[in-house]
């Protein structure tokens, strides 16, 4: 039968009071924050809106200067027709491409344009309403409704009447705006894949709006030209700031601006769903993470009671058997001041001095194998010296003196690349220079009996290896493979990288031996012995110096 302890009941309460207390702290913060969001997005939104409506709104205040600027321009010697027909053609570069076409109506209706031959052959049927609309103003100036001009395409105009001397008849000045230009600009600022706009005037007119977007509803979802009557009219409807269209699938979330000079209104469409996806997705995974972050927690809390008021000579018994197993912990906290801390504090003690000996002792064997590799480097052969010093002898009595002073200076590189106690590893471009070295004395030797070929892998060249890697194979290859051939040999030494993995490949045209004899050379069973080699250092040596650098999957093999 089960027996609820003081540690379960522990667990059991703080879990339930914990997860309540997680519960409602979650629905909270997801209202709150839910709320935040939205109203971030309504200020950054709103504020992005603002921005742009300012963007178009200099682009109305330039029309509209450079047309007062064209009818307050006083001229002598002309008819103010003719005057304005110039000053059109000379200002009008300055608002190009926003304004796409300035046109002069005179009394005479004589129409001047900046844009003359597409006005001859096209002509505009807006012109008499716009010049009609900007005479019966108050001010002299009028804006029109989004049309669409023959002459400049989508647009809208802006209209002003001026004084035409010198019998005062007044002429109209018009600029026709490109809405594509405007368009290309609130695309970049506000088209994006989750959200679109609206540009509309007060009477409900659509001025712009992007139909690449599955945002809005369209009277022909095909060829998406114009916009569905109900969603104008719900969009019309939308007050100032944020708001929804939940009848439409997506939820959008609608922001609207302020009215703007002209009347004209810009709503930013959001896809809400996709946003709040994301954002429910984050919370939940937030959510999760922090649970199972209070459930570890509320098990340390839990274990530490049971340590603290429960089973202190459990927790000492398991650190003893844990000792038993040859595996070490660290020190138990002394925390009481009894038996049993005395106790623990005994158990720390003898801890630290088993500790203390283990670390001794692998420092010790770790010495004694440096010092025998040193040693095994360090042993070079008589017969070796000998050979090589007749070999000298005999160029000398032949006065080859360059062969001479090229074999001394390998003999020397390579005596000092041997005696060398500071690196016990070099490089593989280092091992090679020694290896040449060692080459050029065999040929002192052995004259051409033999050639040897480097394929150095330009990636491999600054890699590291033990010192004294090669030279022995290489011998090995030169003594067992190649001289007992009795013809010409050949050598190649070639190294590459495989998955991340360093590969030296020593190949011979000799007469090789059986991979059952390689097996016993480097089992020891078998001498790895020739009189005539430079060093102790053989292929056992070589492969359990591999091994014991880089572990027991990596040495010498034959292919």
């Amino acid at each position: 039968m089960f027996h609820w302890g003081l540690t379960q009941r522990l667990f059991v309460m703080t879990s339930t009071i914990s997860i309540a207390v997680l519960a409602i702290m979650a629905l909270y913060g997801y209202n709150s924050a839910h709320k935040a969001l939205e109203r971030q997005i309504a200020s950054n939104i709103s504020s992005l809106n603002d921005r742009t409506l300012s963007y178009v709104d200099s682009y109305v205040e330039s029309a509209q200067s450079l047309g007062r600027m064209i009818a307050a321009d006083r001229g002598t010697g002309i008819r103010q027709s003719e005057r304005i027909g110039i000053l059109i053609n000379t200002f009008s570069q300055t608002l190009y491409p926003v304004a796409r076409t300035i046109y002069y109506i005179p009394a005479n209706g004589e129409v001047i344009s900046t844009r003359q031959t597409y006005y001859d052959i096209m002509g505009n049927k807006m012109l008499p309403l716009l010049a009609e609309s900007a005479q019966d103003s108050l001010t002299g100036l009028a804006w029109s409704q989004p049309y669409h001009s023959p002459v400049s395409g989508d647009t809208v105009a802006f209209s002003l009447a001026v004084e035409d001397q010198p019998n005062d008849e007044k002429g109209v000045l018009v600029i026709e705006l490109d809405l594509g230009y405007i368009k290309n600009d609130l695309d970049r600022f506000l088209h994006k894949g989750n959200q679109s706009y609206l540009l509309m005037t007060s009477e409900g007119n659509v001025i712009l709006f992007n139909r690449n977007t599955d945002l809005l509803q369209y009277e022909n979802d095909t060829l998406r030209t114009s916009i569905a009557p109900q969603m104008i009219a719900e969009l019309a409807d939308c007050p100032q700031g944020i708001s929804y269209l939940p009848k439409e699938a997506p939820s959008l979330l609608v922001t609207r601006s302020p009215i703007n000079r002209l009347g004209w209104s810009l709503f930013t469409l959001v896809n809400s769903d996709s946003i709040f996806a994301a954002y429910n997705k984050t919370l939940t995974r937030t959510y999760i993470n922090a649970g199972i972050l209070i459930l570890v927690v509320l098990l340390g809390v839990c274990f530490f009671l049971s340590r603290k008021f429960v089973s202190p000579i459990r927790e000492l018994d398991e650190k003893m058997s844990h000792f038993s197993k040859t595996q070490l912990n660290e020190p138990l906290p002394v925390k009481r001041s009894d038996e049993i801390g005395h106790l623990t504090e005994s158990y720390n003690q003898m801890l630290m001095r088993l500790k203390r000996l283990i670390r001794e002792v692998k420092q010790s064997e770790k010495e004694k194998q440096n010092y025998k590799i040193q040693m095994l480097q360090s042993q070079i052969k008589p017969h070796f010296l000998y050979n090589t010093l007749a070999c000298i002898r005999s160029l000398a009595k032949q006065n080859r003196m360059e062969e001479i002073r090229e074999t001394i200076s390998s003999l020397v590189g390579l005596l000092a690349y041997t005696f060398d106690k500071t690196d016990d590893f070099v490089t593989i471009n280092e091992e090679i220079q020694s290896l040449k070295k060692y080459i050029q004395i065999q040929h002192m030797r052995y004259g051409d009996v033999f050639h040897i070929e480097y394929q150095i892998s330009p990636d491999t060249s600054e890699c590291y290896c033990p010192k004294l890697t090669l030279q022995p194979i290489v011998e090995n290859a030169i003594f067992h493979g190649i001289l007992p051939a009795e013809e010409n040999g050949a050598i190649r030494i070639e190294t590459k990288i495989y998955n991340e993995e360093l590969h030296i490949f020593v190949k011979d045209n000799g007469i090789g031996f059986s991979a059952d004899r390689f097996e016993k050379i480097l089992a020891g069973i078998e001498p790895d012995n020739n009189s005539n080699a430079f060093n102790h250092v053989g292929l056992k040596n070589v492969n359990n110096r591999i091994i014991l650098n880089y572990g027991d999957t990596y040495g010498i093999h034959i292919l």
